[in-house]
């Protein structure tokens, strides 16, 4: 009794298309990552932006103790509304469209961090001249920064970090320092930046004439 065997073939893939599939595998690989370095890039950037522009300003404090239209304020809920903190302060700033300026502008600037809906927030930026005819205008929104998922300010008493300003049982007009924590998040994407600011202690705002020599240090 003879019994047939049919022995089925099977056709192994080729050099060549193991090549082609490799190649197509590495492009598929280096768009995926070029995709996931583009959106930390942006969300990096949002963060960085955020805390570059309040370093930016903080380094620019102006306070007279005597003088409650200077005043240095964090506040937190429920002090304020609509916001989950909201930091004023004043800030020296040269005079628009001069490089030596003969006289310094100082400006009370506010940010307010706004929750636009839970996990994402946005950091809103207004000023407003303390004198001249913007003195008696509404304030200006300068920056409205959007997809953020933290931003955290603490106050540096000489002692401990507080989370509002004026602080309790302290009569310092500024704070020593501030701390700055700034996160942004999109679709699992998390980039933060953070910076310790030092507080000037005083300012010298130039008051001169053009063509007058500036006064010795």
């Amino acid at each position: 009794m003879t019994v047939a065997v049919r022995v089925q073939a099977h056709r192994a893939f080729t050099l060549i298309e193991l090549l082609v599939a490799l190649s197509l595998a590495v492009a598929l690989g280096a768009v995926l990552l070029s995709t996931y370095a583009l959106v930390t890039t942006v969300y990096r950037s949002q963060a960085q932006r955020a805390l570059g522009r309040l370093t930016d300003d903080l380094e620019r404090t102006f306070v007279v103790a005597s003088d409650t239209q200077t005043l240095f304020r964090l506040q937190t809920p429920p002090a304020i509304t609509n916001a989950l903190w909201e930091l004023s302060f004043c800030r020296t700033a040269a005079a628009p469209g001069a490089t030596e300026p003969p006289w310094a502008v100082v400006d009370r600037v506010t940010y307010r961090c706004v929750e636009e809906q839970p996990g994402r927030r946005e950091l809103v930026c207004t000023s407003q001249p303390l004198a001249g005819p913007g003195a008696w205008q509404p304030p200006v929104t300068n920056d409205v920064i959007t997809g953020l998922e933290e931003v955290v300010l603490r106050c540096y008493d000489g002692e401990h970090w507080q989370a509002q300003w004026p602080a309790p049982d302290h009569t310092n007009a500024v704070p020593r320092a501030m701390r700055l924590e700034v996160a942004a998040l999109r679709a699992g994407h998390r980039a933060s930046a953070a910076a310790d600011v030092i507080i000037p202690v005083g300012n010298r705002i130039a008051a001169r004439t053009k063509g007058q020599p500036p006064p010795a240090p």
